[in-house]
């Protein structure tokens, strides 16, 4: 699918599917959930137990706002699960990408 197709399947520029692509713009996640209903895709979230920022509580918050959407917590993780934890991390987005 090109950015001008999944920018007319949800409602804007395809600019700013290019921002979106390049973390250039933030998604809502009412966006976030048209652009996966439009891939046919899942959405993940990956928190950390111990982050201090960002608790897990804001992951579910999401999670219930994007039906289908999955919740990894990982344990003894900061806010930098992806490099705090970086085994566990990989081990868990892998686990994620193998079953969409």
């Amino acid at each position: 699918m090109t950015q001008q197709q999944l920018a007319r399947i949800i409602g804007v520029a395809f600019q700013q599917v290019h921002k979106y692509e390049h973390g250039l713009s933030r998604v809502s996640a009412d966006r976030l959930y048209q652009i996966a209903t439009a891939l046919d895709s899942q959405v993940g979230y990956f928190f950390s137990a111990e982050d201090g920022l960002v608790p897990p509580a804001f992951g579910e918050a999401y999670r219930a706002l994007i039906p289908g959407s999955r919740l990894v917590v990982l344990p003894q993780a900061g806010h930098a699960p992806f490099d705090e934890q970086k085994d566990a991390f990989l081990s868990a987005f892998r686990e994620f990408s193998d079953e969409i």
